[in-house]
């Protein structure tokens, strides 16, 4: 195929609109997916979740002493919601103590 010859200048004016259309269809998708997820009831934007605490050594040596995984992977999910509410690792680490006794 044979291309017409054109100006230079015609040439860098036709590929700068082409950047400036590129950037408004993507401000465009960006707003259609805001719009979905709003009329979805969640947040515009995705919220990165921080990285969790991480577990006291008190607290593992008490969790390895039972020999189920299930039922220590239980108790692990039950302290880190117990931290998220605001207690405290040593009161968290107290309770897990108080149960094996």
């Amino acid at each position: 195929m044979r291309w017409p010859w054109v100006s230079r200048r015609a040439y860098d004016e036709v590929c700068g609109q082409r950047d400036r259309l590129e950037a408004k269809q993507n401000e465009l998708i960006d707003q259609i997916a805001r719009m979905a997820r709003a009329d979805r009831g969640m947040p515009e934007l995705k919220v990165e979740r921080k990285p969790p605490d991480p577990i006291p050594d008190g607290v593992m040596s008490i969790l390895n002493r039972f020999q189920s995984s299930s039922t220590r992977s239980h108790l692990l999910q039950q302290c880190r919601q117990q931290r998220q509410l605001g207690q405290s690792w040593s009161a968290i680490e107290e309770h897990l103590a108080r149960g094996l006794e």
